[in-house]
């Protein structure tokens, strides 16, 4: 008979973290069957219970959406009764999340030295804006600094005008999310081969980076430099958002040419796939405009 228990049932996850990158992380792992508790600052709780809309039990929607499936609880971190509390929780748990500034659970002995000693196997998700390592290690960091370092930012929206953020300013804070827990995974399954934990380092930037598809390889290659270039996309067209007839838009992804023919089937105009101008993809790059007219 198959395992009815989700798949990571028997996992135990303490999230230390406040507002996003490594709270995420904790609910896509809670998500699956594991066991997050989450520690909130007493008096106060987390941040993210009183940012954006107000629902009607008085906490955020947004509290809502990342705190399912975690129990809660007050410790403060600062005190030593707090951190003796911790390092008794860390002994049964499986992960730690965390996303304070590189150096401040070391100021509360909570650091990877000290929590790894109480439970060898141990995996830690630390996210922090520039990673625990190197000279910008100290700085502080959100998502939209994140989009900005990575180079999110400087690719989303017009030529002639100012970058913007793409969407909402805490895609990066769920890129981390989403990196950090899988390398959570992928440490577990290493700490059950070998009994030796892990430090899963991020950076919040670094999904980012990781995320423009060969953006860094061309510039690597052939020192160019990716622009802005709106709502279409550099390697292939038509690849946009298109007003219709009827005042509504629709948003069109062609990225070969056996889709493009299709689309000029669709479209009841077969004779464009023939047009020396747009039967290939490096013809309809070249004539771009005329493609998004």
């Amino acid at each position: 008979m198959s395992d009815p228990r989700p798949a990571l049932a028997g996992v135990s996850v303490l999230d230390l973290a406040t507002f996003l990158a490594a709270p995420v992380c904790a609910t896509l792992l809670g998500e699956f069957g594991a066991e997050v508790i989450k520690v909130e600052q007493p008096g106060v709780g987390d941040d993210l219970r009183r940012l954006g809309r107000t629902a009607p039990t008085g906490a955020s929607y947004w509290w809502l959406v990342e705190a399912r499936n975690k129990k809660s609880i007050t410790c403060n971190l600062r005190d030593p009764e707090g951190q003796a509390l911790i390092r008794r929780l860390v002994a049964s748990a499986h992960v730690v999340a965390e996303n304070f500034r590189p150096g401040t659970l070391e100021r509360w002995n909570l650091g990877w030295a000290e929590l790894s000693a109480v439970r060898p196997s141990l995996v830690m998700v630390r996210i922090s804006a520039f990673g625990q390592t190197g000279p910008r290690r100290a700085k502080p960091g959100f998502g939209r600094i994140a989009a900005a370092v990575g180079g999110l930012a400087y690719l989303s929206g017009y030529p002639d005008r100012p970058p913007v953020s793409p969407g909402t300013p805490t895609v990066p804070d769920y890129l981390a999310g989403v990196f950090g827990a899988v390398g959570a995974l992928v440490a577990l399954r290493h700490a059950e081969r070998t009994g030796a934990g892990q430090v899963v380092d991020l950076g919040l930037y670094e999904p980012v980076l990781r995320v423009l598809d060969d953006a860094v390889a061309v510039f690597g290659a052939t020192g160019q430099v990716r622009e802005r270039i709106g709502s279409g996309t550099e390697s292939a067209a038509p690849h946009n958002h298109y007003k219709s007839r009827d005042g509504r838009w629709i948003a069109i992804a062609c990225t070969n040419d056996r889709m493009f023919e299709r689309l000029a089937q669709a479209l009841g105009r077969p004779a464009l796939a023939s047009d020396p101008r747009l039967s290939t993809t490096r013809a309809r790059l070249e004539h771009r405009a005329l493609v998004d007219d």
